[in-house]
């Protein structure tokens, strides 16, 4: 379940336990499916977040999809770069990390981010 408060995101409960998730992934508290989320906030692209990362657009793809996780040097330097763009990650024990972004710093990058940047995307789904 995804909700969406004003311009924050919060997502799945990270659990070592759950399947496709190990314990590298819990360590962090951080995964793809919270990247995937900073970083369509944010208006980036995965071009964009790789070279802001310094990652592969491959190793990127495949830790939102779930399919792999990189090395925890990696994983920091994504969120590095998530957090350099605007993201915020707040870890909530009852419902996950949740996802803030600035608002006036994700507005111009595309028309998700603008509804997020003008408060269209304050609704819960």
């Amino acid at each position: 379940m995804v909700f969406v408060e004003e311009s924050t995101v919060i997502l799945g409960k990270v659990d070592p336990s759950e399947g496709g998730r190990d314990a590298a992934e819990a360590s962090h508290g951080f995964d793809g499916i919270v990247v995937r989320g900073a970083r369509a906030m944010l208006g980036l692209s995965q071009a964009a977040l790789c070279a802001a990362a310094g990652c592969g657009r491959n190793t990127l793809n495949d830790f939102e999809n779930g399919s792999r996780t990189p090395g925890t040097g990696k994983v920091a330097d994504i969120k590095a770069a998530l957090e350099a763009a605007g993201a915020e990650f707040v870890e909530d024990s009852a419902r996950g990390i949740a996802v803030r972004v600035d608002r006036t710093r994700a507005a111009g990058r595309t028309p998700r981010a603008r509804t997020i940047g003008d408060g269209r995307g304050s609704t819960t789904t």
